[in-house]
């Protein structure tokens, strides 16, 4: 399979995954924070608190 292909094919199975709610918009949680944190989270992470947050990070092209 060439890159070209296989990056299509991701770029169709990222979209899709989004359209159906299924994963959450790319951010960087390292610069952007959570930006899907829940209220009660974001209490939690306010009073000192260290909420769990279990992240998939992609790897392409490996």
């Amino acid at each position: 399979m060439s890159g070209n292909y296989e990056e299509h094919e991701f770029r169709a199975w990222l979209i899709s995954g989004i359209e159906k709610g299924w994963i959450s918009d790319p951010f960087c949680y390292t610069h952007d924070g959570d930006p899907y944190m829940t209220e009660e989270e974001e209490k939690e992470w306010e009073d000192g608190g260290d909420p769990c947050s279990h992240v998939v990070k992609l790897i392409i092209g490996r």
